[in-house]
């Protein structure tokens, strides 16, 4: 059984065995992301209200060792979720945005681990004047599934 508690300001993940520290699992740059085998989408997850914020991604490619996530078994037309995690802490006095790699036509899933709501912006077409993006409400706890088409557009997981 895994469970996560924030204390000192850490977030920590606790099982039976030792204890390991999350950290940023996000990329500085959308350089960073795969272009080949399998291409991968640029994604910018902006805190807009609320927070702090405390999420987990599952489904990211990460640049740096991270911590396995899933398998989440979706029904319809979104794939099984089973990657890596990418924890994102944004507030509005500091850090708002964080990027993450998506896999082109990968599903993926943003759970709230924190204990606020938070309101997310979320685009994965982030090099565009004026991108399309998706407005997502957490409470605390509440994930969510998305699914980024063949152009880096989302859609929720119907």
């Amino acid at each position: 059984m895994i469970s996560c508690d924030r204390q000192d300001s850490s977030l920590q993940s606790m099982s039976s065995g030792p204890q390991v520290q999350l950290a940023n699992r996000t990329i500085d740059d959308c350089d960073q992301c795969p272009v080949s085998d399998p291409p991968h989408c640029c994604c910018a997850v902006e805190l807009v209200d609320g927070g702090p914020a405390d999420l987990l991604i599952c489904g990211t490619y990460n640049s740096s060792p991270s911590l396995l996530c899933g398998t989440y078994t979706l029904p319809g037309s979104c794939s099984t979720v089973a990657s890596y995690n990418s924890y994102l802490a944004l507030d509005l006095m500091s850090i708002t945005r964080g990027l993450v790699c998506l896999p082109v036509g990968g599903t993926f899933r943003i759970v709230n681990i924190g204990s606020n709501t938070v309101y997310l912006k979320i685009t994965c077409r982030i090099n565009e004047t004026d991108p399309p993006y998706v407005m997502i409400e957490l409470e605390p706890n509440e994930e969510v599934f998305y699914v980024s088409n063949g152009s880096c557009f989302l859609a929720p997981c119907e």
